[in-house]
């Protein structure tokens, strides 16, 4: 390694496809940074664009390595990783803008240590799908629980008390956190290539995978920082949403079922789906108001915060979180069957 390499902090790696309309604010964002710019560079890994993504990026001062076919997000951030030089290795994507005291705050985080640091994720709200992701936390890992969630009650006790307590951790800037997810996280180069980066079988859960091979070398925290912010500037359709839901059912199943742990439960969706049959053999389509009114009651935290704040788009949300964990539940008795194949 020469003195080049070894002043190098952090390397910030940049995933992109198709990304022609978003490449260039992202890029100025982290040129901007407070942070010395000789002690962090930029890579842009292209995952087969085929679109001008690429020769925007030439225009920049940043490395760039192509892909001739869309490979996935784990083999972008592992392109990355064998060409990353600096001591820390960022992940970004290129639908992000990162605050000017994004990069100092991450690595102040580094000087004791950890396994990982991500920051804060603001979430656009350009759409009622943006700002229903904002507000179920997208992008921002909870916190760790009191109690450690040992079996199915105990989790299903925690996403009822987060959802209700809206992230307790939120009013604190430091907190420890069992994952990092995507855009906005990092970790030392080191621990990652000792891993060998990342499982690029697990598309759709890649970032959890990581994290617990991680965890099953290390002692060491997950920490997350709140002063290092970007803004996710995504723009998402709900038929999206749902698709992507749906199409991670069967990579969770994978994963759990290699690590001998139970899938997320959602109770939810099936307990609707129970009632309604129930509800309309007895009373047929008298029962049509009820059945309207039982995500309200269901996802009861959307209604509380619609009283607290009278923004009627909380009164939407529990029909989009009964069909956005429908989805998901869907997937997984897909990749049931396609297990069992």
């Amino acid at each position: 390694m020469n003195k080049k390499e070894i002043k190098l902090q952090a390397s910030i790696i940049v995933c992109t496809h198709n990304g022609e309309k978003r490449i260039k604010n992202c890029l100025n964002s982290l040129l901007k940074q407070s942070y010395n710019r000789k002690e962090y560079e930029i890579i842009v890994v292209d995952d087969g664009s085929t679109d001008r993504t690429s020769s925007i990026v030439s225009e920049f001062p940043v490395r760039l390595y192509k892909h001739t076919k869309n490979r996935g997000l784990a083999a972008a951030r592992n392109t990355g990783l064998k060409h990353a030089r600096g001591k820390v290795y960022i992940c970004f994507d290129d639908d992000c803008l990162a605050d000017q005291n994004w990069l100092k705050e991450i690595l102040e985080m580094y000087k004791k240590p950890v396994a990982g640091v991500g920051g804060y994720t603001k979430n656009s709200t350009s759409g009622i799908v943006d700002m229903f992701l904002a507000n179920l936390g997208h992008g921002n890992p909870s916190p760790v629980p009191m109690k450690i969630p040992s079996g199915v009650i105990q989790r299903f006790y925690n996403y009822i008390e987060n959802m209700y307590k809206r992230n307790p951790a939120a009013k604190n800037n430091i907190y420890k956190v069992s994952e990092l997810w995507g855009e906005n996280c990092s970790f030392p180069t080191h621990i990652l290539k000792s891993v060998n980066g990342w499982d690029e079988t697990q598309s759709g859960i890649e970032d959890t995978e990581l994290c617990q091979r991680i965890k099953n070398t290390t002692d060491l925290p997950f920490i997350i920082t709140r002063k290092a912010k970007i803004l996710h500037d995504g723009t998402a359709s709900f038929n999206d949403l749902i698709q992507k839901q749906f199409k991670r059912g069967l990579p969770i199943l994978r994963y759990y079922n290699s690590y001998n742990k139970f899938p997320p439960i959602f109770p939810f969706p099936l307990m609707y789906i129970i009632s309604s049959v129930i509800l309309f053999s007895l009373f047929g389509l008298k029962s049509l108001l009820i059945l309207i009114m039982l995500p309200q009651v269901l996802y009861g935290w959307w209604l509380v915060l619609y009283f607290k704040t009278h923004k009627p788009y909380y009164l939407i949300f529990p029909y989009m979180q009964l069909i956005h964990e429908l989805s998901l539940l869907l997937g997984f008795i897909r990749g049931v069957i396609k297990l069992k194949m």
